[in-house]
């Protein structure tokens, strides 16, 4: 192939990429592209992604209802109930400890003030 050859295919590759880039931009061959190439093609590959896609989500969705204790959703509700038994502990022993202290800060005061008056009844 001589330059000649080559630079004959180049402008012919050329002009055959303008002419499908004006071709293009006409409504006609935007429906036929999207009618023949676009649509079928979008369709197929969504249907490959769906099928896969849900392959993957089936155990995970599984995980997400209840079966009879052995799923996440059963451990998280287990984990859910035992935290509010704990946290309803945890209120009731703050309340007895603001009790237990308030009758120790009661009896630590009259032990000061029976010592004060025991002193006071020496001097």
């Amino acid at each position: 192939m001589t330059w000649q050859g080559v630079a004959t295919s180049v402008v012919a590759l050329a002009a055959f990429c303008t002419a499908l880039g004006v071709l293009s931009r006409l409504k006609p061959m935007k429906w036929l592209w999207r009618q023949n190439v676009k649509d079928p093609l979008s369709g197929w590959l969504r249907e490959v992604v769906d099928e896969r896609l849900e392959h993957k989500l089936q155990p995970i969705r599984y995980q997400l209802e209840t079966n009879n204790g052995s799923s996440i959703k059963d451990a998280i509700s287990r984990v859910e109930a035992t935290t509010d038994k704990l946290t309803a502990a945890v209120e009731r022993l703050t309340k007895s400890d603001v009790v237990k202290k308030t009758h120790i800060d009661s009896i630590d005061a009259a032990v000061a003030l029976h010592i004060d008056k025991f002193h006071t009844k020496e001097t």
